[in-house]
């Protein structure tokens, strides 16, 4: 799991490499500050964006071929979430800028899209995964890459260490850092859309610093008693 410090590391190497573009570091931002997955991310319609309070709707989900479904009113992924005010300036920019996408939605869906590839097309995972997510990770090469061949990198990566992280990484970091700081289960299930509280659970995972504040606590309790 991305601590905060690596988190920055990749966020800055996706501002870096991809300046201004709404599916790069801000896109990757939000997913981390949100816990939102993946394809709910890529298929949120500005109207859904409450600049102001700084919530975002969920009721749509990009689906691999470039289309988005909505949720059902009663799925658990039909839901609030909330963002930081660290990124309430850019959201409001992303908002306003959001682009038409011809075929995305139902026809008496929403028309607009606020995070678009470079060229105004929806996003899809692979291609995504592909261009910007790899590329932070490992770097930009200064020349196209030739079989046989390889080139330093022209924009250095994230330099972040193995195994790299995956975008799923950064909902599960999300899960991980609520329940770390006491959020209670029910409350962490509707931020994250599950319904089944198996699925929270494992942000519960024994991690060593919970292992360190538990041994701390037991020792001044007992250093209390003694």
């Amino acid at each position: 799991m991305l601590d905060p410090d690596e988190e920055q590391q990749l966020v800055d190497a996706l501002d870096r490499m991809f300046p201004g573009r709404v599916d790069a570091g801000l896109f990757v931002s939000l997913i981390a500050d949100t816990g939102m997955r993946w394809e709910e991310a890529a298929a949120i319609p500005p109207e859904m964006i409450g600049t102001r309070k700084k919530r975002i709707h969920i009721a749509w989900v990009m689906e691999r071929d470039g289309t988005c479904r909505p949720y059902a009113k009663s799925d658990a992924g039909n839901r609030t979430v909330t963002y930081g005010e660290h990124l309430a300036q850019r959201m409001t920019k992303a908002k306003l800028s959001a682009r038409e996408v011809a075929g995305a939605f139902p026809p008496d869906g929403p028309t607009r899209l606020v995070f678009t590839s470079e060229k105004g097309d929806q996003l899809r995972y692979s291609n995504w995964h592909r261009r910007v997510w790899t590329p932070a990770l490992r770097g930009l090469p200064e020349r196209p890459v030739v079989k046989g061949h390889a080139y330093r990198a022209a924009i250095a990566g994230a330099g972040l260490e193995d195994p790299q992280p995956t975008p799923h990484d950064l909902r599960h970091m999300f899960g991980t850092r609520l329940a770390d700081e006491g959020v209670p289960l029910h409350d962490i299930m509707a931020l994250m859309g599950h319904e089944d509280i198996r699925s929270a659970q494992r942000y519960l995972h024994s991690r060593e610093e919970r292992f360190d504040r538990a041994r701390q606590a037991i020792k001044r309790a007992r250093a209390a008693g003694s």
